[in-house]
C-alpha cells in the first residue's frame, strides 16, 4: 500500500515540486548511494522516485523531497544544475539530467541529496544547437537522443534537422566521454535493457537495436503501426506511449515483439 501511495503521490509532486522557488542549502554528505527504485519512469520524465525520495527537475535545478511518509512530504532541498533542464533518469544510484546544453550526472548521497559528478557538453558536437535530449543509461554507457535545427519548428520548439543518438562512456562518472554518434530516423524517447535499446521514432514507429557493440547498432526489428514518443522497459515488458494510445509488448524475443495490450486514449 505504501508503494501504491507513492505512485499516486508522484502525480501531485510533478506539479507541486516546481511551485516552490526557495533555495535551501544542502549539507555535505557521504558517497553511499541509493539503488532501489520504487517508481518506473520513461526518459522524458521530469520526476522520479528512488527509495524514499522524489526527485524533479525544473528549468535550472533538481528539487528533492523526502516521501518516506507520503502523507507529509518534506522538502530536502534544491540543487542548482544549469540552464534549460528537461529530463531526469535514474541508474544504479546516479541521476542523469538531460538539458538543451548537455547531460549532467549526480550521485545520490546517503541522505538523498544529489551530489554533482561530471557533465557532457553538447556544444562540442557538430551541428548541435539546443537539442531535445532524453537520456538513458545502462552499465558504463549513456545514450541521448538529440534532434534539433535552426528554424524553431517541430517538437520542443526546435526543428528536426539533426536526428542522432549520442553514445557516451560513463565508466568515469566525473568525466563522461563521447563514444559514437548514430544518425537514426526521428529518434525521440529511449528505453534500455541490458544490450537492447528501444528507440521511439515518433510517427515512424518503434525500432529495436542490439547495442552490445556501442559503435555499431544492429537493428533487430521495427514496428510501424504506432506513433511512439516514449517507452519504459523492464522484465521483458515494454510500455510504449504514443500520441493516441499506450501499447504494451513482450520482448522476451527482442527480434519479434509480441503485443500484449493496447489502450486508446478516450476522446477529449
Amino acid at each position: 500500500m505504501k508503494t501504491a501511495t507513492k505512485f499516486l503521490f508522484i502525480l501531485f509532486a510533478s506539479v507541486f515540486v516546481f511551485a516552490s522557488c526557495t533555495d535551501i542549502d544542502l549539507p555535505n554528505s557521504a558517497s553511499t548511494q541509493a539503488t532501489t527504485v520504487e517508481g518506473l519512469s520513461g526518459d522524458f520524465s521530469r520526476t522520479l522516485i528512488v527509495d524514499d525520495f522524489l526527485y524533479g527537475v525544473d528549468q535550472t535545478s533538481i528539487v528533492t523531497y523526502d516521501i518516506s511518509n507520503p502523507d507529509t512530504p518534506t522538502k530536502v532541498g534544491r540543487t542548482e544544475v544549469g540552464l534549460a533542464l528537461e529530463t531526469i533518469y535514474h541508474h544504479e544510484g546516479d541521476l542523469f539530467i538531460g538539458s538543451r546544453r548537455g547531460m549532467f550526472i549526480y550521485s545520490i548521497s546517503r541522505n538523498g541529496t544529489p551530489v554533482a559528478r561530471g557533465d557532457f557538453d553538447y556544444s562540442n558536437l557538430p551541428n548541435v544547437v539546443e537539442p531535445c535530449d532524453p537520456v538513458v543509461a545502462e552499465g558504463n554507457t549513456a545514450y541521448a537522443s538529440l534532434y534539433t535545427g535552426g528554424d524553431l519548428t517541430g517538437d520542443c520548439n526546435r526543428s528536426a534537422d539533426l536526428q542522432t543518438i549520442v553514445v557516451m562512456d560513463i565508466s568515469n562518472l566525473d568525466n563522461p566521454t563521447l563514444v559514437q554518434m548514430h544518425d537514426l530516423q526521428t529518434p525521440r524517447g529511449l528505453a534500455i535493457d541490458s544490450d537492447i535499446l528501444f528507440v521511439c521514432n515518433n510517427e515512424n514507429g518503434l525500432s529495436v537495436y542490439d547495442v552490445s557493440d556501442r559503435t555499431n547498432f544492429v537493428m533487430l526489428t521495427q514496428i510501424r503501426d504506432v506513433n511512439a514518443w516514449d517507452a519504459i522497459a523492464e522484465n521483458n515488458k515494454l510500455t510504449v506511449v504514443g500520441s493516441t494510445e499506450v501499447i504494451q509488448y513482450d520482448y522476451s524475443n527482442p527480434s519479434e515483439l509480441v503485443e500484449l495490450s493496447r489502450l486508446v486514449y478516450p476522446n477529449k
